[in-house]
């Protein structure tokens, strides 16, 4: 099976380092939206997500971050986020665009039952899922803006 990480590079016509860190972003973004156990589930399908562990741990700074729960942890995970999609270098209509296409990247990775449960908390992984690869999807202008600023 060809690395998910090649597999997004080859669709987004990023460079694997930049890939990398969209893939990074959007893990951490599922995992604050379906919660420690279902993500695991995801973790457990796709072992790339391994390899991006040194894109999470640094994200941004060299000072690992500890990982709490509730509201702090999601906040941290959050910035985390952020941090990473920076230093991917890719402008906000980009990102945009990359968001549902990483999400149909991992959802190809799934089995049915997980796709089924991380659908179920993410309105946009499920929009992705059903095929709306054109409409901006719900969320993702929101979540983006602190990144880029006021347009």
């Amino acid at each position: 099976m060809p690395d998910l990480i090649d597999v997004f590079a080859e669709r987004s016509k990023l460079n694997r380092d930049q890939s990398e860190k969209v893939l990074a972003g959007t893990f951490i973004f599922i995992k604050v939206q379906v919660g420690a156990d279902n993500y695991q589930k995801v973790l457990d399908e796709i072992p790339e997500v391994a390899s991006l562990s040194n894109v999470f741990m640094n994200g941004g700074d060299a000072k690992p971050q500890g990982g709490q729960s509730g509201l702090g942890g999601q906040f941290g995970e959050m910035m985390k986020m952020m941090a990473i999609l920076q230093k991917a270098d890719v402008s906000q209509d980009l990102l945009q665009k990359l968001t549902p296409l990483a999400f149909a990247v991992i959802g190809e990775r799934l089995s049915e039952e997980t796709k089924t449960l991380v659908a179920a908390r993410m309105p946009m992984f499920k929009g992705v899922l059903e095929g709306k690869k054109d409409q901006k999807l719900p969320g993702v202008d929101s979540l983006l803006k602190p990144l880029f600023g006021k347009k």
